[in-house]
C-alpha cells in the first residue's frame, strides 16, 4: 500500500496535495496522469482506518464528527465515480450538484463499521473507473455549475477533499498540549 505521507518529501511539485495532480503540467513533464493516482484511491480507507483507530486507542469521543467525516469522503468518491463515467461517455454536458450534505443528515444512525465499509466500495469504484479512463479520456469537460470542469480536475478535486479531511482527523489524534495550573 501506498502512503498518502510516502509520496510526500523528496517530490519538488509536491503541494499538499495526496496525488501529484494539482500541479497542471506534472502529467507532460513527469509523464504522470491519473492512472498513478490507483493505488493511492485504494489506500486511501487504509488510512482512514489507521488514523480512525488510533483515535479509538486515545480514547476520542467525537465519534459523530469522525463517523461525518469518513461518510462525507465516501461520498465524495462515489459521487465522482458516477461523475467521472458521466464526462467520459459524453451523455451529459451539465453535472447537477454533488448534494453530498444530505448524506451528512442521515449519516448519524449508521455505524462506523458501516460508514467504513462504504468508503471501500466507494474508493474500489472510483479506482476502476480511473483504471479504465482512456488517457484522451481525461480532458473531456462538462459544465459544473458556472465552470468548464475537466475529468483530470474532478479527480484532482475529489482527492484533495478527501485529503484534507484525513488531514482533520489527523489533527484530531494529535494529543492537544495541557494548560499548567499557572497559565490559568
Amino acid at each position: 500500500m501506498v502512503s498518502l505521507d510516502d509520496r510526500r518529501g523528496t517530490d519538488p511539485h509536491h503541494r499538499d496535495s495526496p496525488v501529484d495532480l494539482r500541479d497542471p503540467g506534472v502529467s507532460e513533464r513527469r509523464g504522470q496522469g491519473p492512472l498513478e493516482s490507483v493505488p493511492l484511491i485504494l489506500g486511501l480507507p487504509a488510512e482512514f482506518m489507521r488514523v480512525l483507530e488510533a483515535l479509538d486507542a486515545g480514547g476520542s469521543t467525537d465519534e459523530p464528527s469522525r463517523v461525518e467525516c469518513v461518510a462525507h469522503v465516501a461520498e465524495v468518491l462515489h459521487v465522482t465515480a458516477k461523475r467521472l463515467r458521466l464526462v467520459f461517455e459524453q451523455e451529459r454536458t451539465e453535472l447537477t450538484p454533488t448534494h453530498t450534505e444530505s448524506v451528512i443528515a442521515g449519516v448519524h444512525t449508521a455505524s462506523l463499521p458501516i460508514i467504513r465499509a462504504a468508503l471501500v466500495a466507494a474508493a474500489a469504484d472510483l479506482a476502476e473507473v480511473v483504471e479504465e479512463g482512456a488517457p484522451d479520456a481525461w480532458a473531456l469537460t462538462a459544465c459544473e455549475g458556472d465552470r468548464l470542469v475537466s475529468a483530470e480536475t474532478l479527480l484532482r478535486e475529489a482527492l484533495d477533499d478527501a485529503h484534507d479531511h484525513l488531514q482533520d482527523l489527523q489533527r484530531m489524534e494529535r494529543p492537544r498540549p495541557q494548560r499548567a495550573e499557572s497559565d490559568w
